[in-house]
């Protein structure tokens, strides 16, 4: 499965911990923190006269890292800075979503998940996981009797694929949940922040749920379970968790890099859980089997080496929502400083940044834009980590 079913840089299609104590976290002021700027923030020029005492060095933002007292999960501080976001026109497999590159500051330090969220964290905070079991039926890239006979011989049936889908459920408590509508992020974390403690994010109203059957698609089978679909969603502000905005992800993701990757300029399948058959930059087809080019399902999270910021699975392993209305034009328009997204759009679709395992090197790139409709239950890729605000000064 090598096009990924979403929106990609060339096929568009429709397709958020930690118990505050006071002891332990300096998080000073309100709770009307969220990834907007606020006032006075950029650092001004010292007027102090050459030989004057140097002023002592600015306390960091927050802990260096915030722990889930409900659930253990890890959110890791990542510093302001400024980066280029987009990419540029000689970067492989760049889309026209990607353009102009143009400079992009995020002024104030905030809290990412250092994995994705997991299927385990999200059933402790849920009580319930996304309906989908990902074991492959037969290759996809058999053919005829090959095909036939594989089937045959892995007794290739529901019953089957359940059977051996139990033998891999201590790995799927650890990878990251997929299988997830926007909706069931935000919601997630409204869930996670009244667990500890603090303010939701979002507000939601007019919430609609869907069971969703067990059926075999393609190469998998996807359980039966319950998805949001529909919502009417405000953003409250604030230090509760909360999605990252695309931005955040992007700057998060390249760890003060430029190449197309964290890593390098140069994916071959052992860097990240993505389909290395096609490997990148490389435009011929290599069907290559050495371990770690294709696992073919989702690993577990941190299976993987981090990135420059300590984050893990930025590339590939599942695709990751984003906060923001996507916007194919939004480039062209973006604030310099902390940009939110569009306000509005035809189509109220939001990003999935990242990639996913299924899909080649080219569409996990730090700079790859994808979207799709919030209440879209097909995105079998989609998942997500969190963010959080620190309060403002």
């Amino acid at each position: 499965m090598h096009h990924p079913p979403m929106k990609t840089p060339h096929h568009r299609q429709t397709s958020l911990v930690l118990l505050l104590l006071a002891a332990t976290v300096v998080l000073a002021g309100g709770c009307s923190g969220g990834p907007e700027d606020p006032a006075g923030t950029s650092a001004s020029k010292s007027n102090s006269p050459a030989g004057a005492t140097k002023a002592a060095p600015a306390k960091p933002a927050g802990p260096p890292v915030l722990t889930s007292a409900s659930t253990g999960m890890e959110l890791l501080l990542i510093p302001a800075g400024q980066f280029d976001m987009g990419a540029p026109p000689t970067e492989k497999g760049r889309g026209h979503d990607e353009n102009p590159v143009h400079r992009v500051e995020i002024s104030r330090p905030f809290y990412l998940g250092k994995y994705e969220v997991t299927r385990g964290e999200f059933r402790q905070v849920m009580g319930r996981v996304p309906p989908v079991s990902l074991v492959p039926v037969v290759d996809p890239a058999l053919t005829g009797e090959a095909a036939e006979a594989a089937a045959v011989a892995t007794e290739i049936t529901a019953a089957a694929i359940r059977q051996t889908n139990e033998a891999f459920a201590p790995e799927q408590e650890r990878q990251p949940v997929h299988h997830v509508t926007w909706y069931d992020c935000v919601e997630f974390c409204n869930q996670l922040s009244e667990k500890e403690g603090l303010p939701p994010y979002y507000q939601l109203s007019d919430v609609q749920r869907e069971e969703v059957a067990e059926v075999t698609s393609g190469t998998y089978l996807f359980g039966a379970g319950e998805m949001v679909v529909s919502a009417q969603v405000a953003i409250l502000g604030g230090v509760g968790y909360r999605l990252p905005t695309e931005a955040e992800w992007e700057y998060a993701c390249r760890a003060r890099t430029k190449t197309p990757f964290h890593f390098g300029r140069v994916a071959l399948g052992g860097e990240a859980n993505f389909d290395a058959r096609e490997p990148y930059p490389t435009t011929s087809h290599v069907n290559a089997k050495k371990p770690g080019e294709s696992l073919g399902r989702p690993a577990p999270v941190g299976s993987y080496p981090p990135n420059g910021f300590g984050l893990h699975d930025m590339h590939g392993n599942v695709s990751e929502w984003c906060n923001d209305l996507y916007d194919a034009d939004y480039y062209q328009r973006s604030p310099a400083r902390n940009p939110m997204g569009a306000q509005t759009t035809a189509e109220p679709s939001h990003p999935l940044r990242g990639g996913a395992w299924i899909w080649w090197p080219e569409f996990c790139r730090s700079a790859a834009r994808g979207s799709s409709l919030p209440g879209n239950r097909q995105n079998n890729f989609a998942g997500f980590r969190v963010a959080r605000s620190l309060a403002k000064p």
